[in-house]
């Protein structure tokens, strides 16, 4: 599958805005992510970003699975 890539040390798909910054997973369009080796919502407004996360997670397993 193509768009999956190792971005500092972790998988991310830059142009569907899903990376890894700073050894977590983090979606850097939407608003939710890692940015310090924890899951985390950066936006206020975005109380669903832990689950948001873990349903990326399970994203990325697949990703990997297929590609």
């Amino acid at each position: 599958m193509s768009g999956f890539g190792d971005q500092l040390n972790g998988f991310g798909d830059q142009l569907n805005g899903f990376g890894d910054q700073l050894n977590g997973f983090g979606d850097q369009l939407n608003g939710f992510g890692d940015q310090l080796n924890g899951f985390g919502d950066q936006t206020p407004t975005n109380i669903l970003g832990k689950e948001k996360a873990e349903v990326f997670s399970i994203l990325l397993e697949w990703g990997l699975e297929t590609s």
